[in-house]
């Protein structure tokens, strides 16, 4: 089984492209409400995006309510725009504290779009982090037949990750986010959220929780670009190009 969390399609295409390659069920972490995973022999892979140099709170929490049980092997693959931090090495450890390890921490680089800082790579740029990106999603399935595999890490990273992940961690405020007037209430943003907590309102998104997990899939794909938060307004909006078919729900 591969389980994901994705907000603009990165993760969720590796995870997809993984699944028919090492044919595997393929599941969004936010739909899999079972305490218990039973893999039958067969591997669990975790795939995610890297927030701040670390992972989404959301993929910790999970890791630590659900069993996991009758697998082959326990693999990761974080997506990442600018770096990868110390994400690897932070999934690994909320797998050790459950006796788990964690053999084969993959790393994929992708196009940045956490636009509160970043500007969207121009369209040929983003080609061609994606055509590297396949070159390697090629390679995983011979990866994870040797024994183990780690991707080689700066030294900084750990502190890199040490001082940028809190400012994730404890920050995820939701009253940064703004709508605008160019809001027409179609609610791509409501069925878009991850964690369901975006709920219309005479027409207009509100949310309904203090923290989010900052996925931005609600500022990136709403039609007219009314939410707004930070810098995004200038930065450009971004969702992975080969996902075909773009649903209302869950990405």
């Amino acid at each position: 089984m591969i389980l994901y969390f994705s907000g603009t399609g990165n993760s969720r295409y590796v995870a997809e492209r993984l699944g028919v390659m090492l044919d595997l069920p393929v599941v969004p972490v936010t739909d899999y409400k079972d305490s218990k995973i039973d893999a039958s022999g067969r591997p669990v892979g975790i795939v995610c995006p890297v927030y701040f140099w670390g992972i989404p709170t959301l993929i910790s929490e999970f890791i630590k309510k659900t069993e996991f049980q009758n697998f082959e092997k326990i693999f990761s693959v974080c997506t990442y725009g600018e770096g990868a931090g110390n994400a690897s090495r932070m999934l690994e450890k909320e797998f050790l504290r459950k006796g788990i390890t964690v053999t084969h921490q993959l790393e994929i680089r992708m196009p940045d779009n956490y636009v509160l800082f970043y500007k969207v790579p121009p369209k040929d740029e983003q080609m061609r982090m994606l055509n590297e990106a396949d070159n390697y999603i090629e390679r995983i399935p011979g990866l994870l037949a040797e024994n183990a595999h780690k991707e080689k890490r700066s030294l900084i990273a750990p502190a890199v990750s040490a001082i940028g992940y809190p400012w994730y961690k404890y920050g995820r405020r939701t009253k940064r986010f703004r709508v605008t007037d160019e809001c027409t209430g179609c609610s791509v943003c409501e069925a878009a959220c991850q964690m369901n907590i975006i709920k219309m309102k005479d027409g207009r998104p509100h949310w309904t929780e203090n923290r989010c997990e900052r996925c931005l899939a609600c500022v990136h794909r709403c039609p007219g670009a009314a939410i707004q938060i930070g810098r995004s307004l200038k930065h450009g909006r971004y969702l992975n190009p080969n996902i075909e078919q773009w649903q209302r729900g869950s990405l």
